[in-house]
């Protein structure tokens, strides 16, 4: 059971080497790419079976914010996006993945994380929940839109593609915590985080397969896509935030850390082979702010809150 702790406690230093090791070595990201879509369903479907369906229930029926951070997470964070690559000065190429990232669900790692800080973790699971839910239908629009030659999968073939993966991990995940109990889950808390920590950690591999090669063509513009997904990371989470600032801190963090944090990765498991250059490399780049901003967000978010509770005081 240590050994499990001890992978639970340092699972971003544990997931952050995976990506590492999988630039490092280039075999073993390549041996991993075809298990790129079983970690994508092994995570989404351990979140779900983690999920407490009563606390969403509870939370579901006030659907107000939940509508707001749906809208804002999937049709009008790729809308801004779109908007503010306009004035930047940024290679054709990579605008329609940057936007298509900004359209994307959150990982399903943000909920552990809000936890982790305090914040408000329920808001933040019904987020994730609703937006992954209606993806199938947001995300292939989105990509026909802003990609158009680099797609090379039908929006239709897309979009079901999407459904079944996602669709097919809440069916299961939702018949494996009714089959095992909300109480045994609990308990069996440690190690379905450490299975959750290894199947993240071998996604982050898998991602890296042919990222060596293309940076061996063009560094330059690696470095780049990599600063820009950082950039666009925290912008959207500042947006998000800042949208939510009425209603409370906690809830406007959560929704930051939501808004920032995006789950391409499935979009290139669903694309397979056919995934652009520019594709790959900003899912590749992606992995840096999923779990290095969090991790740099943190003290920002511990401040914030000690102030607000001094002013409370």
């Amino acid at each position: 059971m240590w050994f499990l702790q001890r992978i639970v406690t340092y699972a971003v230093p544990i997931m952050l080497l995976g990506v590492l090791s999988g630039v490092a070595y280039q075999p073993l990201a390549a041996a991993m790419r075809p298990w790129l879509p079983v970690m994508i369903v092994t995570t989404l479907t351990l979140a779900i079976v983690r999920t407490d369906l009563g606390t969403l229930t509870a939370i579901l029926r006030r659907p107000g914010s939940t509508v707001v951070q749906v809208v804002w997470l999937l049709a009008l964070s790729p809308l801004v996006m779109a908007g503010v690559l306009m004035l930047v000065p940024v290679p054709e190429a990579l605008r329609g993945p940057l936007i298509l990232y900004a359209a994307t669900a959150p990982v399903t790692s943000m909920p552990a994380f809000a936890l982790l800080f305090g914040l408000d973790a329920a808001f933040v699971l019904v987020g994730v929940t609703a937006a992954a839910l209606l993806s199938p239908l947001s995300v292939p629009a989105t990509a026909a839109l802003v990609m158009g030659d680099q797609l090379t999968i039908g929006i239709l073939d897309l979009a079901a593609r999407l459904a079944m993966i996602i669709g097919g991990c809440y069916v299961l995940g939702v018949v494996l915590r009714r089959v095992v109990g909300a109480e045994r889950v609990a308990g069996w808390s440690m190690p379905l985080d450490a299975v959750f920590v290894v199947a993240a950690t071998l996604l982050g591999i898998a991602v890296m397969d042919g990222i060596v090669a293309l940076a061996a063509r063009d560094l330059a513009a690696m470095a780049l896509t990599v600063a820009l997904v950082l950039g666009v990371s925290f912008l959207l989470f500042v947006l998000g935030a800042l949208l939510f600032a009425s209603a409370g801190l906690t809830t406007a963090l959560g929704a930051g850390l939501n808004s920032g944090g995006r789950n391409i990765s499935i979009v290139l498991a669903v694309v397979g082979a056919s995934a652009s250059d520019a594709l790959v490399i900003v899912v590749a780049a992606a992995q840096v702010p999923i779990f290095v901003l969090p991790v740099m967000q943190k003290p920002l978010i511990r401040y914030a809150m000690r102030r607000a509770a001094r002013k409370a005081a």
